[in-house]
């Protein structure tokens, strides 16, 4: 079985695989592995890695465009009026991300390797502008020569003359490269010095093609974005064409195969000697000697882009010496220019520079005053004291690694990679491990949040200031400023040690307490958290039993929930954690958080994907239904990718959709509201509490609170025929659209009960049972509504009675209805009830439909019926599944 047909084999059985490292872990539900099949999946073990490996790769960058857009067009609606100007009027769309993460810190000095807040806060800059600072901030060599510009009254730009400081940075160019460059065309940026290489290649060739290497990154406006090899980037900006290939990066073979698929069509192949904006992608050993025997073969031009590899960065002046491999075309840009003027440069040998290019390229600022005593003052910077900054780079930039491969040692799990030479490396973590914790933590890795978290986190905590690289997932990039020294590495690692180990606890609250502007929680957070991460071993179940599928959509009851999904939120006081879940689902989308398997007394198994719409209920009523609505549509979307055969809704997904039909019903699979097993566990509960109290129900006077309700609707039609008196109630009786709901209600009843409409909640206080099932948000039962001794039993999602009046009425017997235990001890995620041994009826009833095809299909449907009650209450008998009578 090839690797790909294996992958959608265990899939489709439930199992999860991710990747730990270089090995492989899955999550797999009870006797869904034959032996055979794992047998298999052990001798294929590398191959399914590398699968894995290719899927994350495509996948990966687009899916964090989309995310970041999905993120930005749900906060469109945020006021913008009181942020910073740069926010409002420059990067309107990346502050906001920059706020998201608490990353959008106002830096008012900077000097050396050091930022510093409006608070005068020290923050360790690793990032030096991706290689934009070569010294630091501020440097004295670099303002010396600024000052001399201005001193010498220096002409910054005059077209159409002898440009002094062109010619002199030029000329020391040349100096420090091989005898093979003879050119320097200047320009303001290493996007503009793609687009020279661009043209003066295709000029030199008379040929329109270019070849570059997938996911290599080369600038970002139109010429140079069509030789960048990320989609992400290109797409809606129209930049592809025809003239324009991508290879995979260090496959020498795959280039020479383009070429000769298209001869004579190719100008030159354009390649960083290590990939910036992919991960700090170093090549395999003899890549680009390779690359320069197959361009030499087929006459193309090598064009080395060395925009941020270039002048010390990787401890040599260029990275092409380390494989001493000379390109026909440099391009340069960044530290040029010494961290304060735009300069750039691409160099190259007489044989590329042509006449029709050198009559038909200029541009207005390269190669000012200016930028050319400031390049040349980073030029005389770097070869100082015999290369001194160059050695101390090689040195540190050793030493770093090495304390960094110490990491991965020590956090195997989390550390797949460190990469990278001198001061251009790279941290690749493995959040694919955490995807099987439990818990908050894989929903902000799904999210593409949780690298952003990491790195705050450092800013925040350590006063480290690291950076992600655009194209590759999980990967913080190194770049410090080349006079980065061995004590400042070892507070990046101090730092990058730190979070890794609140990631191995699961510490949420230590990532999160940045995006409410916390600078740590202020009570002790949960050490650890449970992983189900499961190595290969031997299945425990040899048959492999049929699964039905089902998807079932819930959503936050209360702020409490969302610490008993993720305890470590404990950390925070109710006011913090109310800022926090604000900021988490601002912009969270509905995500699926847990998988159970329920088996019925015969053997059949309904696998059910909850999928967590994270909102509370009065969040849920406090937005515009549309939104609403929307969202819950998104989660029955993303529980219809599971392939699931129906969807059942949860508490106010099915009561703001009437049960379902607000959604795109035509493109989903059948849905439930799950009501009816919840009327029907309701009455069974009412029926077993009398039994046991010694109660006739026909001698009773028994209220339904929310009868106007879908559920209260068939509670009523079914109590009608058994008690003595029945009152139907709304939350307000008094509003007149409920009155009329009522008397619908009653009018419909044909029972031997007599039937009272409550005009006031008090109306209860007489009755002996009292059944809650409305749709508030907000418990509204007190003491003083019910009768000394009365039975209640409270259906309502979230309930009508708080836990305060049940402590202090003893002599009620309350009684958390709609509950249902399942045979087997079937082990539930969160959400699924109140308690792992019990689950709300409405899930129970969505994995009956699953169980038992022979039901036929259920249907959204706003009224409820008593035939179709009666019919899964039976179906449930059969199944195994009893009523649950939970005391509150």
């Amino acid at each position: 079985m090839k690797p790909a047909a294996l992958l959608a084999e265990l899939r489709s059985r439930g199992i999860k695989l991710s990747l730990s490292g270089e090995d492989l872990v899955y999550r797999a539900p009870k006797g869904s592995i034959t032996s055979e099949l794992l047998s298999t999946l052990k001798s294929q073990k590398t191959s399914i890695i590398d699968e894995l490996k290719v899927e994350h790769s495509l996948r990966d960058t687009n899916n964090e465009f989309e995310n970041l857009t999905r993120i930005l067009e749900l906060e469109d609606s945020v006021d913008q009026t009181d942020r910073h100007p740069y926010a409002r009027y420059v990067e309107p769309v990346k502050a906001r991300l920059l706020n998201r993460v608490g990353l959008d810190i106002n830096y008012e000095r900077a000097e050396g390797c050091f930022l510093f807040d409006e608070q005068g806060k020290q923050y360790l800059d690793c990032i030096a502008q991706y290689g934009g600072l070569p010294f630091g901030y501020n440097p004295p060599e670099i303002w010396s020569a600024i000052n001399h510009t201005r001193d010498q009254n220096l002409p910054n730009v005059a077209t159409q003359s002898m440009l002094d400081s062109a010619g002199q940075l030029a000329n020391q160019l040349l100096n420090i490269l091989p005898h093979d460059f003879e050119q320097v065309i200047f320009t303001n940026s290493g996007a503009e010095s793609t687009e020279v290489a661009i043209k003066l290649c295709r000029a030199s060739k008379n040929r329109p093609g270019i070849i570059s290497t997938r996911n290599g990154f080369h600038g970002l406006t139109t010429g140079s974005l069509s030789v960048t090899g990320g989609e992400a980037f290109q797409n809606g900006f129209f930049v592809r064409g025809n003239d324009f290939h991508h290879v995979p990066y260090g496959d020498a073979d795959a280039l020479e195969e383009v070429i000769k698929k298209h001869p004579d069509h190719f100008a030159a192949f354009v390649v960083e000697p290590i990939q910036g904006e992919a991960g700090i992608v170093c090549p395999p050993q003899g890549y680009l000697q390779r690359v320069r025997e197959v361009c030499d073969r087929h006459n193309v031009l090598l064009v080395f882009d060395e925009v941020q590899t270039g002048l010390g960065r990787t401890g040599d002046l260029f990275a092409f010496e380390f494989e001493e491999v000379i390109p026909d075309v440099l391009t340069i840009a960044k530290a040029l220019g010494g961290g304060l003027m735009p300069c750039g440069a691409v160099i190259c040998g007489a044989h590329v520079y042509s006449t029709h290019f050198g009559l038909r390229h200029s541009s207005t600022f390269a190669g000012n005053a200016l930028a050319s005593q400031c390049g040349i003052a980073t030029i005389e910077t770097l070869l100082a004291d015999s290369r001194k900054i160059l050695n101390d780079v090689k040195e540190t930039g050793t030493y770093l690694k090495n304390q960094l491969v110490r990491l991965k040692q020590e956090f195997p799990n989390l550390v797949s990679d460190v990469r990278g030479r001198g001061f251009m490396q790279a941290i690749e973590f493995d959040f694919e491990s955490l995807q099987l914790r439990e818990g908050l933590m894989p929903i902000l890795a799904d999210e593409g949040i949780l690298l952003h978290l990491v790195i705050s986190y450092m800013l925040h905590q350590h006063g480290i200031r690291v950076a992600p690289t655009f194209m590759g997932r999980n990967i913080i990039r190194l770049e410090p400023p080349l006079i980065f020294k061995t004590q400042h590495c070892e507070q990046l690692v101090a730092a990058l040690r730190s979070a890794l180990t609140k990631l191995d606890q699961g510490n949420v609250a230590a990532f999160v307490c940045h995006m409410i502007q916390l600078p740590e929680p202020r009570r002790n957070s949960i050490a650890s958290r449970s992983c189900r991460n499961v190595v290969i071993r031997e299945a425990t179940n040899d048959t492999a039993k049929h699964v039905n599928e089902f998807g079932f959509l819930v959503h936050l009851r209360d702020l409490d929930d969302l610490v008993d999904f993720e305890p470590t939120l404990d950390a925070f006081t109710s006011d913090e954690l109310s800022d926090l879940k604000h900021q988490l689902t601002r912009s969270s989308e509905p995500t699926v958080i847990g998988t159970t398997d329920i088996m019925s007394t015969d053997g059949r198994i309904a696998r059910g994907h909850f999928v967590l719409v994270p909102y509370t209920p009065d969040e849920l009523v406090g937005m515009p239904v549309e939104r609403a609505i929307e969202q819950i549509n998104k989660a029955a979307f993303a529980a219809a990718q599971e392939n699931v055969r129906l969807i059942g809704l949860g508490g106010f997904t099915s009561i703001l959709t009437l049960g379902g039909v607000a959604l795109d019903c035509d493109q989903l699979p059948p849905l439930t509201s799950g009501n009816s097993l919840t009327a029907a566990a309701t009455i069974d509960a009412v029926e077993m509490v009398c039994k046991q109290r010694g109660l006739k129900l026909e001698d009773c006077e028994v209220a339904v609170v929310g009868a106007a309700g879908q559920i209260g609707r068939v509670v009523s039609s079914l109590l009608a025929d058994l008690a003595r008196e029945l009152v139907l109630v709304g939350r307000d009786g008094s509003d007149q659209r409920t009155r009329q709901k009522l008397s619908e209600v009653a009018d419909q009843l044909n029972a031997r009960a007599s039937i009272v409409i409550a005009e006031d909640i008090n109306r209860i206080s007489s009755s002996d049972i009292v059944v809650l099932a409305s749709s508030a948000t907000e418990p509204f039962i007190s003491s003083q509504h019910i009768k000394p001794d009365a039975i209640v039993i409270d259906a309502s999602r979230p309930p009508n009675v708080s836990e305060n009046v049940i402590v202090a009425r003893p002599d009620v017997t309350w009684i958390e209805g709609g509950l249902i235990q399942f045979p087997h001890n079937s082990e539930l995620d969160l959400f699924a009830g109140p308690h792992q041994e019990t689950a709300y009826a409405c899930v129970a009833e969505t994995a009956l439909w699953a169980l038992s095809p022979e039901l036929g299909e259920p249907s959204a449907k706003r009224i409820l019926n008593v035939e179709t009650v009666h019919k899964l209450r039976m179906a449930a008998r059969k199944a195994g599944f009893t009523v649950a009578v939970q005391p509150r």
